[in-house]
């Protein structure tokens, strides 16, 4: 894994350039550079110096005498032994990363909880007047909802029912249940307690009687 950029101790760069021009010490940097890039930089002193620009120049060869012979061109010892404690260093921190990731625990699946979803269908007549009851209703509503839902395929309003007991507590809501309808005397419904006689006025037993 190479690295892009390179340490520059400053006391070191001031140390090895004493004595050259600006521009040796220009070129110096620039041939550091490709060293840090490929490994070594050419052997050959005309590729250098079309490389860092600096063509036909005497001093050039001062430049190179910090550079020493490899099997494969020059180098700067000093710069390729940060080079390669660079690169192990990158590596390694690669390999560890790599290995991390390899073995790390599996996060357990997180358990969904369970929606209940209504029930379309009652499942059976019973269930349907037990559950009139619960809600104040009688079982004889029960047995109205039950039988008008088989004869109509559990249809309310010719759509399909989704919550059988949704529909009944908004037929209660709207006082449709058959118990409301036939008690809606006098002003009268479940939720209000039916009068007796004697708490009922003149003008409320003519309406009861001729009701």
């Amino acid at each position: 894994m190479k690295t892009k950029t390179f340490p520059l101790n400053a006391n070191d760069f001031l140390v090895s350039t004493i004595g050259l021009s600006c521009e040796q010490a220009g070129a110096f940097i620039r041939l550091l550079c490709l060293q840090w890039n490929n490994g070594h930089i050419p052997a050959d002193i005309d590729t250098c110096q079309r490389i860092v620009g600096w063509q036909n120049q005497p001093g050039f060869a001062d430049v190179l005498q910090r550079f020493a012979p490899c099997p494969v061109g020059l180098r700067n010892a000093q710069l390729e032994e940060i080079r390669v404690s660079k690169q192990k260093y990158a590596e390694n921190q690669a390999n560890k990363a790599k290995v991390a990731w390899e073995t790390r625990p599996e996060k357990p699946a997180k358990a969904s909880p369970e929606k209940v979803m209504p029930k379309a269908k009652a499942s059976s007549e019973r269930e349907v007047q037990e559950y009139c009851v619960e809600i104040g209703l009688r079982e004889s509503d029960g047995a109205f909802f039950w039988n008008k839902w088989l004869s109509c395929d559990w249809t309310n309003n010719k759509q399909k029912i989704k919550d059988w007991k949704a529909t009944i507590r908004s037929w209660k809501a709207a006082g449709y249940v058959p118990s409301q309808r036939s008690n809606r005397v006098n002003g009268w419904s479940p939720e209000q307690p039916r009068k007796s006689w004697e708490d009922m006025t003149e003008e409320e037993i003519m309406r009861e009687v001729k009701g």
